[in-house]
């Protein structure tokens, strides 16, 4: 069974309402008539998670690579999240139904599809649909035969984080003490803005002249605040770290300077 016909209409949206179904539900690995087309590669956002902000739309690609002896016609992919393939609670389409397939051998091409996300319209109110998504993909011969399968792997679609480092006073005399606060935010999906994020670790790292070096970590609190003390003896750059989660992405801060004369 093939969804192409289904999801022509959803075509560059985000279906947030739990769908049911075989017309609307990805299937298990196929194969078409002849049987001869393999999906040899897929590549989803260079390999990296999709990070989405609370305003900003997120533009990412997936490649699909396929062979037939017929030749490749073209390729198709989609992401699902839900408990199970009849049980959808989420759908991310390509902004085109058909990629833009190039041939890079005789009978293999590689196909390119465009998604865009919009967070204001297409994660409106789904903080609970971060972390892991299925990828459906699908590829055609020209003698229309074909291959899908709709667990070929899982891709992570993650809150966007951000985080601001602020000292005071910025500038002492060696010794002194100087606090160095930490301001960890991310996206928040179901308010359309971003919002503190406390409980979260964050390192403290600095650099004085040479490499990066960790000072201490420390969880931020309900307010997405962390302050740790230090009293440099030079001249010192500080910024914070934060590794995310399965559902948040990990940031960086950009630095501030202690001066010493």
């Amino acid at each position: 069974m093939r969804i192409r016909a289904a999801a022509t209409a959803l075509t560059g949206a985000l279906a947030l309402t739990t769908l049911t179904g075989p017309a609307s539900a990805p299937v298990a690995a196929a194969q078409g008539p002849g049987a001869s087309t393999r999906i040899t590669g897929v590549d989803v956002n260079a390999g990296k998670d999709i990070v989405v902000g609370s305003t900003a739309k997120k533009h990412f690609t997936v490649s699909v690579r396929a062979e037939d002896s017929a030749g490749i016609r073209d390729a198709y992919a989609w992401l699902w999240r839900g408990s199970s393939a009849e049980h959808i609670d989420g759908m991310l389409y390509p902004d085109t139904i058909e990629g833009s397939c190039t041939d890079t051998a005789p009978g293999a091409a590689l196909c390119t599809l465009r998604f865009t996300v919009d967070p204001t319209l297409d994660l409106q109110g789904s903080n609970h649909l971060a972390g892991g998504w299925q990828l459906y993909v699908e590829a055609t011969a020209r003698d229309d035969g074909y291959a899908s399968d709709d667990r070929y792997r899982t891709v992570r679609l993650k809150r966007a984080a951000r985080l601001a480092t602020d000292a005071a006073p910025e500038a002492v005399r060696s010794g002194k003490p100087v606090k160095v606060t930490a301001d960890l935010r991310r996206a928040d999906w179901n308010k359309g803005r971003d919002a503190a994020y406390g409980g979260q670790r964050v390192t403290l790292q600095r650099k004085d002249g040479g490499s990066w070096t960790s000072v201490k970590s420390v969880r931020t609190g309900a307010g997405g605040e962390a302050t740790v003390t230090v009293r440099p003896t030079r001249t010192t750059t500080y910024r914070y770290t934060y590794g995310g989660t399965s559902t948040t992405a990990p940031t960086t801060s950009a630095p501030t300077t202690v001066a010493v004369p």
